[in-house]
């Protein structure tokens, strides 16, 4: 079935009680299972399928019974985070299944959405609504400059593009034409995002490589607000089970990485990275930024070189 399709059914309310969301675009993924959502009184239950071995949980939650509801149906949501090539999937008569699988081979199935490239006016709205959401306006000038950017690309870079834009400018109540030109070029050059995956990573070598030129573009605050993030769901992966994890406002696409990362550096390390970076935003807030970057390329050196524990 194609997206026109999906959006007919919750337009109309009669839903399938199977949909398989296959594409890389999450940001796509997570708007029509929020719609669907939104379009009756359902319960929502989201559910992790790490193997297959596990496959068994989505039967097993989706004929379980709820208490204590008034919802009639349920919707399942499941993260099933391997390739799905083929599976003999059963559909249920009340509930309704979503199978969000990390990627598709050769599956073949009448309930498979295929997800389209968004149209040029619908870019332009979204950009619009995303900068309004967050009680901020765009000039024109600059979303169109953003709008060129991601013609033909999927949404979910759209929105992490936009995501920057709004944290880079948290600040501001109008964002301008230099304000994306600027971060575009930024973040084209150095990726913080990567930079907060190499201490994930407990990478040294590759931190150094690029910590120069990160902080000489970006805000420190900005680098230091985004290491400390992706700290913060590390911690919480390795120490909350999924069911708890999903009731957390953190966005966390899939939890294995984070796990892998909690048991790579363990919770003393990230106890002590946490307690490093909060140091580190208090001399930025104290406005004593002047040799911030030795400061903290020494500090992430010794927190670096710490033995494991």
């Amino acid at each position: 079935m194609n997206q026109k399709e999906l959006k007919q059914e919750i337009r109309d309310r009669k839903f399938r009680n199977l949909y398989i969301f296959c594409s890389d675009d999450y940001f796509l993924k997570k708007l029509y299972r929020e719609r669907i959502r939104g379009a009756g009184e359902f319960d929502f239950e989201v559910i992790d399928i790490n193997d297959e071995s596990e496959i068994y949980k989505i039967a097993e939650h989706s004929n379980s019974n709820t208490l204590f509801s008034r919802a009639k149906k349920r919707i399942i949501y499941a993260r099933i985070h391997y390739i799905l090539s083929s599976y003999d999937i059963k559909s249920t008569k009340s509930n309704i299944i979503i199978l969000d699988p990390a990627g598709c081979k050769n599956l073949k199935h009448k309930n498979l959405v295929k997800f389209e490239t968004p149209t040029e006016d619908e870019i332009d709205k979204f950009i619009v609504y995303k900068i309004g959401q967050n009680g901020k306006k765009i000039e024109k000038k600059a979303a169109d400059f953003i709008l060129k950017r991601f013609v033909n690309k999927d949404t979910s870079s759209l929105n992490i593009f936009l995501e920057k834009v709004l944290l880079y400018n948290i600040d501001k109540e109008i964002i301008k034409y230099e304000d994306v030109e600027k971060l575009a070029e930024n973040v084209q050059n150095y990726n913080v995002f990567k930079l907060a995956e190499y201490v994930m990573q407990n990478d040294s070598a590759k931190f150094f490589n690029e910590v120069d030129g990160v902080l000489d573009s970006i805000h420190p605050s900005v680098v230091v607000s985004i290491i400390a993030n992706e700290a913060i769901k590390t911690v919480s992966s390795g120490l909350l089970n999924d069911s708890e994890l999903a009731s957390t406002p953190l966005k966390i696409r899939s939890s294995i990485k984070y796990k892998q990362y909690f048991k790579t550096l363990g919770i003393k390390r990230l106890t002590t990275l946490l307690n490093l970076l909060n140091d580190m935003d208090l001399i930025i807030k104290s406005l004593n930024v002047n040799g911030f970057l030795e400061l903290f390329k020494a500090r992430m050196f010794i927190w670096f070189a710490a033995p494991k524990t």
